[in-house]
């Protein structure tokens, strides 16, 4: 949404008080757009988080999982 409220306050003839309203009303959405955005950044980054945690943990259990049969394999004669 993107307004040009000192023109629009020319053309129509507003008063001061429109005049703001109208640019109250331009922050907002733009505030609205950055919100948005920020919640798709932070939802996107906490599927990469998480996913890198999982593949983290796996491999670290699978790591441990071969030392502790190296340690007890080795009782063998």
């Amino acid at each position: 949404m993107e307004f040009d409220c000192e023109q629009l306050a020319i053309d129509s003839d507003w008063s001061l008080t429109r005049t703001n309203a109208c640019h109250i009303g331009v922050m907002n959405s733009e505030m609205g757009e950055l919100r948005d955005n920020q919640l798709e950044t932070n939802w996107k980054l906490n599927l990469v988080l998480g996913s890198s945690t999982f593949i983290t943990t796996t491999i670290v259990g699978a790591l441990l999982v071969i030392a502790v049969r190296k340690l007890w394999g080795n009782n063998k004669k």
